[in-house]
């Protein structure tokens, strides 16, 4: 299975400091205790973030990179920020000191390594580890960025669909009592049954409020806990658009 990437912003010292970061298994961590990091350089512009081209370069030699480095070593992501794009693997093993990357046709780079143990990811757990609030920010990024595309304004008000799926209508009833006491409402079709195989009872909710990012995060780490403490399975949202 393909891992999960999640894409979230998280300001440094007033800058940009964009993460893309995978999903990682306790498993993973316990044999990989080498932390390894590149840095690939890229032209500013005035935010410290890199135009398309110049990213697209980074990314090309970031592919190199993993290619050269091979399986052994568990690609995490990497940071953008204030003119580099630095590159991140845990490993069982350290890394070569360089890589001789080539760019072009007679075009090379060199991209230094640096690799250091780190068996209790310390680093990665500062620096990338998504929080649950950053998950959701990158879990709704497309939605957003469509509803956006057809004209929405996000911090206009609307009815915000919620749907969870459950077992039992035990459990969906628990889910339901849970999160009506914290601002969200029964949707019309409110908790029923349908006829899949899987979580065969579905809560419907609805949330009046604005469909912008952060506070959208808040609403879906909280309903996707709540949801999972039942052993359910939470689908998203939905709205109309809002001009």
């Amino acid at each position: 299975m393909e891992p999960t990437f999640y894409q979230f912003n998280r300001p440094n010292n007033g800058l940009p400091y964009l993460v893309t970061v995978r999903d990682v298994d306790g498993l993973t961590m316990s044999l990989t205790p080498h932390l390894v990091t590149g840095a690939i350089p890229y032209k500013t512009r005035p935010d410290g973030l890199p135009d398309s081209g110049e990213l697209s370069k980074a990314l090309r030699i970031e592919d190199s990179i993993i290619a050269k480095l091979g399986s052994d070593f568990i690609y995490l992501g990497h940071i953008t920020h204030s003119g580099n794009v630095k590159v991140v693997f845990h490993s069982s093993k350290a890394a070569p000191s360089n890589l001789v990357i080539k760019t072009g046709l007679l075009q090379k780079v060199t991209i230094e390594l640096a690799t250091r143990l780190d068996p209790q990811w310390l680093w990665f757990d500062a620096n990338m580890a998504a929080s649950p609030i950053e998950k959701e920010i990158g879990r709704n990024q497309a939605l957003i960025q469509t509803l956006a595309q057809h004209g929405d304004v996000s911090s206009k008000e609307r009815d915000i669909d919620f749907t969870s799926y459950f077992d039992t209508r035990d459990q969906a009833q628990t889910f339901a009592d849970a999160v009506t006491a914290n601002g969200f409402t029964l949707g019309k079709s409110g908790i029923y049954e349908t006829d899949s195989p899987d979580q065969p009872f579905t809560v419907s909710l609805v949330k009046f409020g604005k469909a912008e990012p952060l506070a959208l995060a808040q609403d879906c780490a909280f309903l996707r806990a709540q949801t999972e403490a039942q052993q359910g399975v939470f689908d998203g949202w939905g709205c109309g658009i809002v001009k």
